[in-house]
């Protein structure tokens, strides 16, 4: 086959690395070609330096599928005979008639984060149960089914500036609280330990969730019926964006819809207070 399709991965956490990942497998589907992914295995330091519970080094989770060396090899003979073309999307026009390397590498677009893959949300959950190893799939598969999942990002928010205050999710679970008739469960799943996140855990009907890995969780996340994300965390967006869930979203979100379908009610997408009140209905246990 004479064209390749690269994705290489950044040096960040999970869900930057699969905003790469993700639009390369879409375009070697609509083309029809192989694709390689490299960096899963990429150490990230930062986390280490912070002493972070997730070290950011994925390569355990997923099945080898990429060729550095041929990498290598495609970049020395660019020059000479093989095109290297470097996209950003995976809808873009390209002429492959000569021999191509296709790489899509850096960092999505911040304005408009699953901007290319919202129409691929079938296949890509599909795709990256193929890409992950036998050992976790059969964990996603038993995975039970939570009521509320509540993604409380800390981690390397705080030296970057980042501050969300537990008043955001307080705000939140209380908004949810009012509009349900029935008694909500909430499943706190976060970068910190519990012991810091006492303010939100005093709030009736929350659960700590301990972490297994950083794809458990977001799967688990996934496989909820709502599901409250932190502004300008990319790991809850992505697990929103593999979900059928209803998404809540903060007042301040400013990425771009999540999924192509969010104005349909069944995968509705908006802050707390825009949820209709008759989605809490039906009960759902807790997990135990």
């Amino acid at each position: 086959m004479p064209h390749r399709v690269y994705a290489i991965l950044p040096r960040t956490g999970l869900a930057n690395r699969l905003f790469i990942w993700a639009r390369a497998e879409v375009f070697a589907e609509m083309h029809n070609l192989p694709v390689q992914t490299i960096g899963w295995g990429h150490l990230h330091l930062g986390p280490w330096i912070r002493r972070e519970r997730s070290k950011r080094y994925y390569r355990q989770f997923f099945k080898p599928g990429g060729n550095f060396a041929q990498y290598i090899s495609d970049l020395a003979t660019s020059k000479i005979g093989r095109k290297l073309v470097k996209l950003k999307q995976p809808n873009a026009s390209l002429d492959l008639e000569y021999p191509t390397s296709i790489v899509f590498s850096g960092r999505p677009d911040k304005r408009d984060y699953f901007s290319g893959l919202r129409e691929h949300r079938h296949f890509l959950r599909k795709k990256l149960m193929e890409r992950l190893r036998d050992n976790i799939t059969s964990s996603v598969d038993e995975l039970p089914q939570l009521d509320v999942a509540v993604h409380v990002r800390r981690g390397d928010f705080t030296t970057l500036g980042i501050d969300i205050e537990d008043k955001y999710y307080l705000d939140t679970l209380s908004c949810i609280a009012e509009k349900s008739e029935r008694q909500v469960s909430f499943s706190i799943f976060s970068d910190s330990p519990k012991r810091d996140l006492s303010r939100i855990l005093d709030f009736p009907g929350t659960q700590y969730i301990e972490s297994r890995n950083d794809i458990l969780d977001m799967f688990a996340i996934a496989n909820s019926r709502f599901i409250v994300t932190t502004n300008n965390s990319t790991f809850g967006f992505w697990a929103a964006f593999l979900s059928d869930a209803k998404i809540v979203l903060s007042s301040d979100h400013k990425y771009g819809p999540i999924r192509d379908d969010s104005s349909c009610n069944a995968l509705f997408e908006g802050t707390a207070e825009e949820l209709p009140s008759h989605y809490f209905i039906e009960p759902v246990n807790s997990v135990t």
